[in-house]
């Protein structure tokens, strides 16, 4: 391949805040109106409004899903969760089997769903497509939640025993306790976030082109080692903040009695336990939502597709967090009505931090056909928030 064939792409994304705000306000006032069966429409115009206004190498994305398709899954999706409310309470036992039949079909719903996304999105008239297997989607889905199980377990175990044994007296000794399980249970969760990642990279194709994905784990343990003074920095605060709350309080006050000055300890003055957790969550969140980040550019850093292609990020992981935790904040105090500036917001700076390398233009680019996959699948892992991002 001749190297001045080689061109470099921006990804430039056109939404602007106040059109998108209008659509998303219709659409949310139709979908109440209509007790929620106007979503499939609404989820559909929504994407489309995203991927239209996306554009790469002169070209628009677009998206092709069918609202009454989902819709058929929306109301499948309802009668299975009817059957299932309905078990849990008449039989309980049967219910719980139930469950634990959902639970065990996340891997293959979820994979459908990447499936279903990605076959109805297009550009230059080539379909996305994704190859990835119920076996790797199993392991990338319930290793990770039955693992996440057992630490939990671990961790109230190790707590009780550490306060029997030491006793509460010692804070600071049962915080660098805290610590220590903190750092052994957060390489193999950072390891599996990653894992999730580079299963969706790995498994996608435009066209005929296939991504690929080389990061070695030498590159994943210095992501990790990067990540830990964020993350250490978090727990090191929540800590703090949860002593400062729950100290006693020191009165010194006379005896009336005696005459005795006498010094008496008391529990806060004032309940602040709310804010304190509220303080807590924002901090955790700016930690994992910078190691995120963090993830992404390392990950599109090393993505490359067949024929020579690859891509390129200039993404901030620290700008990136500020503008995730600021859409989250002004979300909230603005009662979800900043919800669709949030949205464009995070899709305008991921996209424009993007570069595409192509070898031969997009011309050396093959179609081919791809297998739909069913609406089903996209609407139970939306219901059930299920979501890989990379």
């Amino acid at each position: 391949m001749n190297q001045n064939d080689s061109q470099v792409h921006s990804l430039i994304f056109h939404g602007k805040g106040f059109e998108y705000f209008k659509l998303w306000l219709l659409n949310a006032a139709l979908t109440i109106v209509t007790l929620g069966f106007y979503w499939p429409w609404a989820k559909v115009r929504n994407m489309r409004y995203l991927c239209q206004n996306t554009e790469l190498a002169g070209a628009r994305f677009d998206y092709h899903a069918e609202p009454l398709a989902l819709l058929k899954g929306h109301l499948v999706l309802a009668g299975v969760v009817a059957v299932l409310a309905f078990s849990m309470v008449a039989f309980p036992l049967l219910g719980g089997l139930l469950f634990l039949g959902v639970l065990a079909c996340l891997p293959y719903l979820r994979l459908r769903s990447i499936k279903f996304k990605l076959n109805n999105t297009s550009l230059r008239g080539l379909r996305f497509d994704f190859t990835g297997s119920v076996k790797q989607a199993m392991w990338v889905m319930l290793v990770p939640m039955g693992l996440g199980f057992v630490a939990l377990v671990v961790l109230s175990i190790s707590s009780t025993a550490f306060t029997t044994l030491v006793g509460t007296e010692s804070t600071w000794l049962f915080l660098v306790f805290l610590v220590v399980l903190v750092l052994l249970g957060l390489f193999v969760a950072l390891w599996l976030s990653f894992r999730q990642r580079l299963f969706l990279v790995q498994n996608s194709q435009f066209g005929a082109s296939a991504f690929e994905n080389g990061l070695q784990f030498s590159a994943f343990f210095s992501l990790f080692l990067r990540s830990l003074l964020p993350i250490l920095i978090a727990a090191v605060l929540s800590g703090v903040l949860f002593y400062m709350d729950s100290s006693p309080v020191e009165t010194i006050q006379e005896n009336p009695t005696t005459g005795e000055v006498e010094t008496t300890f008391e529990g806060q003055q004032a309940d602040t336990s709310g804010p304190t957790t509220i303080l807590v969550y924002l901090v955790l969140a700016t930690a994992f939502s910078y190691v995120g980040h963090l993830q992404t550019r390392e990950i599109w850093q090393h993505t490359r597709m067949v024929g020579g292609h690859y891509f390129s990020s200039s993404l901030n992981p620290t700008k990136a967090t500020f503008i995730h935790i600021s859409n989250l904040l002004l979300t909230v105090v603005t009662l979800g009505l900043f919800r669709p500036f949030a949205v464009l917001r995070t899709v305008r700076y991921q996209t424009e931090t993007t570069l595409l390398c192509t070898q031969g233009g997009f011309d050396s680019f093959a179609g081919k056909a791809t297998g739909q996959a069913g609406a089903f699948s996209d609407t139970t892992a939306d219901a059930l928030g299920l979501d890989f991002q990379i």
